[in-house]
């Protein structure tokens, strides 16, 4: 900080004496391009391809060659872009201060809304009392020449305490460091005309140039001898297309590949493509100079400027499109390349002019005949010719233009122009399979319905394109919609909203505009017809909602262990909160086994008359379906369900199997069987297992019951549940009460007037609201006059 004041007291002394130059002898400078090496706390933006590194190195390095050009002593942070380069603020700091700098200068450009671009100066301390003076009157410097160099739309100098509102130091930048330091957002990248402009070289040298009028103003030197010429070249009759500042010319098209010329000295500017349409000449003494603009397609223009020292001067030209030239079809597609040209192919001509769309679609030609649809693009440059449908496969197809194809202007073109190309010979999208079937019956009313494409399906051209109807024609709302694709293929399965009605006709729509992922469509309706199956509902006692799987156990074999497992789902379920999910992966080719069975014994005693039954969401794998049951725990029978050919609930009711009515039948266990026929992989959900102990109703059993009756429960012992039956003759007042070995109330399970029936009952020691321990307890029957007291023990 001495160092500093007294070389500035030294050159004010000596600049009062003699007259100065640009000479920044003995003065050290330290640059900062900020960031570095596209790292994460880089900014790029996607629509102009621009990185803040690049911009700010760019800026930097034209500053370091001009200022050393004065003699500076130059002291660059980074002149390369790599990850290396992105140094730690201090770090950054450190080099400055090492190198004993008389001042520290930060390059960046900034970003927010996309829709600012004014000039920012930063520096340490509040607005008005910053940490060096110098700083404060840099900053003024450095805003008012970038200010006028971009020509911004405002600028601001802040100190960062007051900036960012902490009241004390924040930019990591200026953190310790032994001199006036500034960090300058020249303008805002992410303002798309300013990133277009800051993708060019001429215009980041013009930012260096003003931050170096101004260093050469800081330090009290002479101003510079000579000026600047700068402009940007627009087509006055073109706009842009992204959003502009309301007030600027940003909204004027700037044209590409400007070629400039001053005299005298026949300097030539060529500009990028970066649409920009900037140009700049440096280094030039004052005078009179003449500028010559050369754009293609564009009359020739000029202007007269006075160039005045150190200052730029503005030549701004809009030039006006040559209307005498005749256009050309500068391109065309489809190229006939051998089978690679789609029948959804759409044929495009690409013209270098603006034309005459009308004139243009009469002299549009092709062989054989198609009828299509024209839109334009590319301000009227490009013709799109759309079929109505795919081409035919395998097709030669010749296009032509003919001379009546005009300009904007009515100019004709030199020459008729023709092409041809060769179709491929896919030409529709193909619907392989459907469920439910065309006139399937007995569809589950939760059915899910299944589209298979022969390839991927593009969802944009979905909508309007499939319609569930009732037999009403009215439509019927969907859910679980899901797109996807599989080995090749394109599938669509979704869900009625709400569950359809039974023995109730539908009927599904495909429109034909549905097409795969290049838009080849399958151009004829499909119309698939169905009808669900009865009302399904439950008929016994509760065994188990599956709103936990804890009970059940995952028995496999020949299948993928890591994909196959059992699960809850509350997508799909009959009542409750979830389902049992069943996932499989086969890994043989046959016979391959899902079992879960019950670690919970379900016994359903020596009762001839069985109904055993659960709810399954079926998958359409045509894989097979197996419970079974065991009898005394000592024979085990297989039961065959159903073949997986169905998708949607449905309920299933089997008959256990009659034997000596002196044993007890079991149920061990649900399997998946896999099938030869069947598909290795898929989901199935189970809910809801049920049971009944006779099919015939109430009234016709009290006409069989002619005694009471109170069954032993099974299990017996139990953990945790267990099942107690009873029969009453006529309807009585019931109550079914658990006793401790004390005769204290342990639960009341019936309290209430019943009919004349047979009843089952779970006991489960976890639902009862409190816990009891192992040991012997009593459940009490009373129904009228009848009593009856059965021993029961709980094993834990």
């Amino acid at each position: 900080m001495q160092k500093f004041y007294w070389k500035t007291i030294l050159i004010f002394l000596v600049s009062s004496v003699i007259i100065l130059s640009q000479d920044f002898s003995n003065i050290r400078i330290c640059i900062n391009p900020g960031h570095g090496g596209h790292d994460s706390n880089d900014r790029f933006i996607s629509a102009t391809g621009f990185w803040e590194s690049d911009g700010n190195l760019d800026k930097g390095l034209y500053l370091k060659r001009i200022l050393e050009g004065f003699n500076a002593d130059i002291v660059m942070t980074r002149e390369t872009n790599t990850t290396a380069d992105d140094l730690p603020l201090s770090q950054i700091v450190a080099i400055a201060n090492s190198n004993d700098v008389d001042y520290f200068h930060a390059i960046h450009s900034n970003a927010y809304n996309a829709q600012s671009n004014y000039t920012l100066l930063l520096f340490q301390g509040g607005d008005n009392t910053p940490t060096y003076p110098g700083a404060l009157t840099m900053s003024n410097y450095i805003a008012a020449e970038i200010y006028q160099a971009h020509r911004t739309t405002a600028k601001y100098v802040r100190g960062d305490f007051d900036f960012y509102g902490t009241g004390q130091p924040y930019l990591g930048v200026f953190k310790g460091l032994n001199m006036p330091g500034t960090l300058s957002e020249g303008s805002f990248h992410d303002y798309v005309p300013e990133s277009w402009r800051l993708r060019d070289s001429a215009y980041k040298k013009h930012e260096a140039w003003a931050i170096a009028k101004a260093f050469i103003s800081y330090f009290n030197l002479v101003p510079i001898n000579t000026g600047m010429i700068a402009g940007i070249v627009r087509d006055l009759e073109q706009k842009v297309s992204y959003y502009s500042i309301p007030g600027t010319n940003d909204n004027i098209k700037p044209i590409n590949n400007i070629k400039v010329i001053l005299e005298p000295g026949n300097k030539i500017y060529n500009g990028d493509e970066y649409n920009n349409g900037f140009f700049m000449f440096d280094s030039l003494t004052p005078g009179q100079y003449k500028i010559i603009y050369e754009c293609q397609n564009y009359f020739k223009d000029s202007s007269s400027v006075t160039v005045t020292a150190n200052k730029t001067v503005f030549a701004d030209k809009y030039m006006l499109y040559d209307t005498t030239i005749a256009p050309i079809v500068s391109n065309h597609f489809p190229v006939n390349t051998p089978d690679s040209v789609k029948t959804s192919s759409a044929i495009k001509i690409y013209f270098n002019r603006t034309m005459n769309k009308e004139s243009v679609q009469n002299a549009f030609s092709i062989e054989p005949a198609v009828n299509g649809t024209f839109s334009w693009a590319d301000l009227d440059q490009t013709v799109v010719f759309t079929p109505d449908i795919p081409l035919e496969g395998a097709t030669d197809y010749k296009v032509r233009i003919s001379t009546l194809a005009l300009s904007k202007w009515d100019v004709p073109i030199d020459s008729a122009y023709s092409f041809s190309f060769l179709t491929n010979s896919r030409n529709r999208l193909l619907l392989l399979n459907t469920y439910p079937f065309n006139n399937e019956e007995s569809v589950s009313s939760t059915v899910q319905i299944r589209l298979v494409f022969d390839t991927p399906i593009f969802s944009g051209s979905l909508a309007g394109q499939i319609v569930l109807y009732n037999s009403s024609d009215q439509n019927v709302n969907v859910k679980n919609v899901r797109i996807f694709s599989q080995d090749g293929k394109g599938y669509i399965y979704f869900e009625p909203q709400t569950s359809l009605q039974p023995s109730s006709s539908y009927k599904l729509t495909l429109g034909g505009a549905i097409a795969d992922m290049d838009h080849i469509q399958m151009v004829e309706q499909v119309e698939i017809n169905f009808q669900t199956s009865a009302e399904q509902n439950k008929f016994g006692s509760l065994l188990d909602s599956f709103d936990s799987i804890n009970q059940w156990e995952l028995n496999t074999a020949g299948t993928d262990n890591a994909s196959t497992k059992i699960g809850l789902s509350s997508t799909q379920k009959i009542s409750g909160n979830y389902s049992g999910k069943i996932d499989y992966l086969f890994n043989t080719i046959s016979n391959g086994a899902v079992e879960i069975s019950s670690q919970k014994e379900i016994n359903f005693g020596p009762e001839s008359d069985i109904n055993f039954g659960f709810w399954v969401f079926g998958d359409l794998s045509f894989n097979k379906l197996e419970c079974s049951f065991g009898i005394d725990s000592a024979i085990t029978q297989s039961h065959f369900v159903d073949t997986l050919n169905w998708t949607g609930w449905k309920l299933f009711k089997i008959k256990i199997p009659d034997v000596n009515n002196n044993y007890s039948k079991l149920f061990y266990s649900i399997s998946l069987i896999q099938d030869s026929l069947g598909v290795n992989s898929g989901t199935i959900y189970v809910d809801d297992v049920q049971y009944s102990t006779s099919t015939t109703s109430v009234n016709d059993i009290s006409n069989k019951i002619n005694n009471y009756q109170l069954y032993q429960n099974y299990p017996n012992p139990f953990n945790p549940s267990t099942f107690i039956k009873y029969q009453i003759p006529k309807q009585n007042l019931v109550t079914l009460r658990i006793y401790d070995i004390l005769g204290r109330e342990v639960s009341t399970l019936v309290n209430e007037v019943k009919p004349a029936g047979i009843y089952t009952i779970e006991f489960s020691s976890s639902k009862i609201g409190k816990s009891i321990s192992s040991g012997v307890y009593f459940y009490t029957l009373k129904a009228g006059n009848y009593i009856s007291t059965k021993k029961i023990v709980l094993l834990k």
